[in-house]
């Protein structure tokens, strides 16, 4: 297992992550010609052991498959026929076709009949690794009668990538299997017809447009808003027709289907899309938290006869299933509450999960989501438009997602209020709940910016017996560190390039003062980083041959190792690695103080510039206190669930036989309940024990010093790397290149202050 130094792992991750909805203003004025889409909710049950896939609307009905595992037995699947007119379910137990048949997809057509496409593993005995899958599909009648089976497997399984994703069938039931990139094509009767090659692009969704066609959205080599585009499946002639590009930016859990007045219906986690093939032009219909919706639980959308919307939404965690049925109305007939808007780079699973939660509960304040990074963006061009809507007076959204912002520079403008009041207030939490140490580190010029849900630490490990018990070194140290061993590599796999981002971004602060608009590069500090960069490699080379991360650092040919802790068993792999007691010691910073990296997640500010700040503070509160384990990676700010996942660790239960004498390892170790979890890299693996006190008080004084970070000024490191090329060549001394920086950089930063 190769791994990159983990802070510039997490810097190339950053440059590349009765309510209505629908077409509303962002104040509380409401259009007149504006509509909402307003969701009734139909229950299809909730159960941890049923799991409901496979759907298809036809005739007033929902069709769809059921997973049920039951205790001791191996499960079953169900076809189920919902009523959306009598609220009733039928259910039969769904045809095997064929020992160790599963259902891949299923599907009916208008006249009721169910089509089903099985999938078989079969296993190598002799390597159980070794395995392969077998194909068939059967029509049966709606009395579960069967028409016809087929042995697709040969076809299937030609050609690389046959992952199978799912089926559709066209207005005359001719049948479409999607796979990877490849649509095979079957007629009416199940016999094998073809398939559509989509030469290396992956097809993300299949689907029945308006007009009774199939289409497909696909990734677009030669272009596309995103790479992403739609094209028409010519069944005929086996192969794409015209090709419909501008498309709405596409962010996962892409689906297809007939649109209600165009073409076609678009959707992703985060909206539904109605699009014109002709005119090639797209419509938002709705957000889907607007709609109190977790998009990424939505499994299934389509039009209904009225010319409204219906979705299926899994909890996939909960097992909770549900149709919702989306009437659109007149913005004006749906009562409205005062909405908050949170600006955020991107959306994930839990923040989509709290807005829709509160959305839910609240009877005065509604969450909307702002995104506003998008496929193919440079990062600076999403600061950009995030300080566009600060400082617009009109646009400036209510809450922003501090994650990976540089929260200074915004402190330093008075872009961000002082939470302490809000807490002082707070009947659910005070000061007092939280980690010290975590809301010293969001404190900005005295003023509270920002609490994080959990947080997670980075930071740098090496030898104790080289490093002593330094908490913290100036980038000088490390100079002399590197020179005490010649021939050893310091950083893996790290460029100029890496280095410089990570100096600058941990000591961009020494030299420039945003607040007052100046800079200062031309001193000894800053020249000691470019003679450090100028030690890597312009373009970092990697050998496929050489040992593994942990061979390297225990034989001393790699001198540091990132670190990366979410969990208190984490800090055990390192001195494991090493072979002996290390020093967590930091990234280097100019001052020589600790480098170590909070990275804290779920971490809001109130802007000033909101006029909604009492309801902002209402979902910030709501979003520390109700912490979902679902989504619980990192250790939590508040004391009493440290306390908790603390407690947790030193207070193991271990494995005992029938008679309560406990069971033990090959090692003679006792086993714990929970087991101890393992990690490896190539030929090195290492176990993981429950924690001792020692190694939990570890990870707690480092998170005493750590302090979040924000990604270094991208003008900033182009205008260094633009000037330093002269030094790396040398042309010029690292000193007169210094100078060079100065002057271009004094200009930049009076300008952008």
């Amino acid at each position: 297992m190769k791994r990159k130094l983990t802070l510039i792992t997490l810097m190339m991750t950053l440059l590349l992550t009765a309510a209505g909805c629908g077409k509303k203003q962002e104040t509380e004025a409401v259009d007149e010609s504006a509509y909402v889409y307003v969701p009734k909710y139909i229950s299809l049950g909730e159960d941890e052991n049923r799991n409901n896939n496979n759907y298809t609307y036809r005739n007033g009905e929902l069709n769809y498959v059921q997973y049920v595992w039951e205790p001791g037995s191996e499960g079953k699947q169900l076809y189920c026929r919902y009523s959306l007119e009598k609220g009733t379910t039928r259910s039969a137990d769904m045809p095997k076709a064929g020992a160790d048949n599963n259902v891949c997809s299923a599907v009916v057509d208008a006249e009721d009949n169910l089509y089903v496409l099985y999938e078989k593993y079969v296993m190598n005995e002799r390597n159980p690794e070794d395995y392969h899958q077998e194909y068939s599909i059967a029509k049966y009648d709606s009395s579960m009668k069967q028409i016809f089976l087929q042995d697709i497997t040969e076809q299937v399984n030609s050609g690389d990538r046959a992952y199978v994703q799912g089926m559709v069938l066209d207005s005359e039931n001719r049948i479409y299997i999607y796979a990877g990139e490849r649509i095979h094509l079957l007629d009416a009767d199940g016999k094998y017809a073809g398939k559509v090659e989509f030469n290396t692009s992956w097809v993300e969704s299949v689907g029945i447009g308006k007009d009774g066609k199939v289409y497909a959205v696909y990734y677009d080599n030669n272009g596309g808003n995103g790479g992403m585009a739609v094209t028409e499946i010519d069944f005929v002639g086996k192969k794409t027709g015209n090709i419909y590009r501008n498309l709405p930016q596409l962010n996962g859990n892409v689906m297809i289907s007939a649109g209600i007045e165009k073409d076609l219906l678009i959707s992703d986690s985060a909206k539904v899309y109605e699009y014109d093939k002709e005119a090639q032009e797209y419509k938002e219909l709705l957000d889907w938290v607007d709609c109190d919706i977790n998009g990424m639980y939505v499994g299934y959308v389509d039009s209904s006869e009225d010319g409204n919307l219906l979705a299926v939404i899994n909890d996939w965690d909960t097992g909770k299933s549900e149709i919702a049925c989306l009437e659109k109305k007149p913005a004006a007939e749906v009562q409205q509450k005062e909405k908050i808007v949170i600006g955020v780079l991107w959306t994930d699973q839990e923040l989509q999960s709290a807005v829709v939660n509160f959305n839910k509960s609240s009877e005065k304040y509604r969450i909307s989501l702002r995104q506003y990074y998008n496929d193919g963006m440079e990062y600076q061009d999403v600061i950009t438009r995030i300080n566009s809507d600060i400082i617009s007076g009109t646009n400036c959204p209510d809450i922003l997602d501090l994650n990976q912002l540089d929260i200074a520079k915004l402190n330093s403008v008075g872009a961000l209020e002082d939470l302490t009041p809000y807490l002082d207030k707070s009947s659910r939490l005070s000061k007092e709940s939280f980690l010290k140490s975590i809301l010293n580190a969001y404190t900005y010029d005295g003023k509270l910016v920002g609490i994080p849900k959990r947080f997670q630490i980075e930071t740098l490990a090496g030898r104790k017996s080289q490093l002593g018990n330094k908490t913290g070194w100036s980038v000088q140290d490390i100079i002399d560190f590197s020179a005490a061993h010649p021939g050893a590599e310091v950083f893996e796999y790290a460029s100029r390039e890496d280095m410089l981002m990570i100096l600058m971004t941990f000591n961009e602060g020494a030299f420039i003062d945003w607040q007052k608009g100046t800079c200062n590069f031309n001193c000894p500090e800053f020249i000691n980083i470019l003679e450090f960069v100028n030690g890597f490699p312009a373009e970092y080379e990697y050998d496929e041959d050489q040992p593994s991360t942990p061979a390297r650092l225990a034989s001393g040919d790699l001198l540091l190792s990132g670190v990366s802790l979410g969990e208190f068993q984490e800090i055990q792999q390192y001195p494991a690695m090493f072979g002996e007691e290390v020093t967590y010691i930091g990234y280097p910073t100019v001052d020589g103080q600790s480098g170590c990296i909070l990275s804290g997640t779920g971490c809001f500010a109130i802007l000033s510039g909101s006029g909604h700040k009492e309801g902002a503070w209402a979902f910030i509160e709501d979003y520390l206190v109700n912490d979902d384990s679902r989504f619980g990676w990192g250790f939590p700010t508040q004391k009493s669930a440290l306390d908790e996942m603390i407690n947790e660790e030193l207070n193991v239960e271990y494995v005992k036989d029938e008679n309560g004498e406990l069971l033990l390892d090959e090692e003679g170790n006792p086993i714990p309940e929970n087991g101890g979890g393992s990690i490896g890299w190539g030929d090195w693996e290492y176990t993981y024990h429950p924690c001792t006190r020692e190694e939990i008080d570890t990870v707690l004084a480092l998170a005493e010093t750590a302090r979040p970070i924000s990604l270094s000024n991208q003008e900033i490191l182009k205008i260094i790397g633009e000037e330093a090329q002269a030094y790396y060549k040398g042309d010029k001394s690292a000193a007169d290149v210094a100078a060079l920086i100065q002057s271009r950089l004094s200009v930049y930063v009076s300008e952008n202050s």
